[in-house]
């Protein structure tokens, strides 16, 4: 917005509408009504203002050109004294173009400038304490790169989708991360969170490809669900203490990250928690994890367990696909199913016995598991999935058990150097079971 002290000396006033891009045809009208300064043309129009917008005159005559009258009527409410920016205010403004706020603002309140597309401010007034919900959600240019040091509340979706918001840091003030606070901000590129805080949100950060944290502050407690999904740069190498579960999709396709040890208070491995983790390195997990949920460890190649804790009794659909490092050599006794793909590809896994509790084995579970060298499956289990033992080609069965009931198709596919009597038998129960069943 324009002060009178950004105006053009009075003799350059013609020549300032010229080289801001004002035609002859509007200079002459101007000229016919006596206008001939910016300042004498914001004062016609009803358009001046008494704090500084950081535009220059041509930029704010484009913006307010852009705005319908009401969205002008409700912009020029705006005064140097004002202290709150108002629920929904500026909301769908599409032409605010604005540099920067009245100086006094101490709360911006929920959805605000929610989707203003042409907001682009450098920076928010020095004495800001509290940006509520969705207060900038979808202001695709607001590029700033500090926020004022004594905000102390970021509330759920205040920046979610400002792609060009570009913090190194934030307020020490801050003791929580809400939900979606800046999710999709690609250009984020925070090294660290303030010391306080303690919670960091469902999708916080979700799609933040710059943020490049090391570290959690150590009194974090809990990281909700995929709070750092596709965080590619996130380079973590240890978790806070205080940790007991890690959540849905937490850190999902965080390829940077690479730690070698959970912490020790862990019980429950979510759904694709580490899902494409293709740095992490964990050698064992902590011996309290009692759950670890479908596709939690999928594609973590470098992943090199040799033993689960023992109070594990299910291993999920896709739990461990794709770790083509894993190394184990025996599951946990209390085990009673195997999920679908719960091991698909998993080249490196040497396992010689299943646990006795083992009554189903599911499609794929085993399949493209080539150092796979059991000996004899248990009695107990009733099905055996399609394709899932395909490509074992190092199984040394010599038996099935008594029990079993189903084959599925494909389930030995490329197991054809197993005795033929046990080859015979399978087919007794499925002539399909050495095809090649492609799902």
């Amino acid at each position: 917005m324009i002060t009178s002290s950004e105006l053009p000396a009075q003799k350059r006033e013609d020549a300032s509408f010229r080289i801001c891009g004002i035609n002859r045809a509007f200079l002459a009208v101007c000229k016919g009504l006596g206008i001939s300064s910016w300042g004498e043309l914001f004062t016609f129009l009803g358009w001046k203002l008494d704090w500084n917008t950081g535009l220059t005159p041509r930029e704010y005559l484009q913006m307010m050109n852009g705005l319908t009258k009401e969205q002008q009527t409700k912009f020029l409410l705006l005064k140097e004294n004002t202290v709150s920016i108002e629920s929904n205010a500026f909301k769908d403004f599409t032409s605010l173009a604005l540099k920067a706020l009245p100086p006094k603002i101490i709360k911006i309140y929920p959805r605000a400038f929610r989707n203003c597309t042409s907001l682009a401010l450098t920076a928010l007034p020095a004495g800001l304490r509290a940006i509520y919900g969705g207060a900038f959600l979808g202001c695709l240019n607001l590029v700033l790169t500090t926020l004022p040091k004594g905000v102390t509340l970021i509330e759920s979706y205040a920046f979610w989708g400002c792609i060009k918001l570009k913090l190194t840091a934030l307020p020490e003030g801050i003791t929580a991360i809400n939900v979606c606070t800046f999710a999709d901000c690609h250009q984020m590129a925070l090294t660290a969170l303030p010391d306080g805080v303690t919670t960091i949100g469902s999708h916080s950060f979700q799609g933040c490809t710059s943020l490049a944290l090391k570290a959690l502050p150590e009194g974090v407690t809990t990281i909700r669900d995929n709070a750092f999904q596709n965080c590619r740069n996130l380079m973590l190498k240890e978790l806070p203490a205080g940790i007991t579960e890690i959540d849905d999709g937490t850190f999902a396709d965080c390829h940077q990250m690479a730690l070698t040890a959970l912490p020790d208070g862990v019980t429950t491995i979510g759904s694709r928690s580490f899902q494409g983790c293709t740095s992490l390195a964990l050698k064992a997990l902590p011996e309290g994890v009692t759950t670890i949920r479908d596709n939690a460890f999928q594609d973590c190649r470098n992943l090199m367990l040799k033993e689960l804790p023992a109070g594990i009794t299910e291993i999920d659909d896709g739990a461990f696909g794709g770790c083509r490092s894993l190394m184990l050599e025996t599951l946990p006794e209390g085990i009673t199913e195997i999920g679908d793909t719960a091991f698909y590809g998993c080249t490196s896994l040497i396992l010689k016995a299943l646990p006795d509790g083992i009554t189903e084995i599911g499609e794929n579970a085993f399949s493209g598991c080539t150092s796979l060298i059991l000996e004899a499956l248990p009695e107990g289990i009733t099905d055996i999935g399609n394709n899932a033992f395909a490509g074992c080609i190092g199984l040394k069965l010599t038996a099935l058990p008594t029990t079993l009931q189903f084959i599925g198709d494909g389930a030995f596919f490329r197991c054809t150097h197993l005795p033929v009597d046990l080859q015979d038998a399978i087919k007794r129960l499925n002539l399909h079971a050495f095809d090649r069943i492609i799902d």
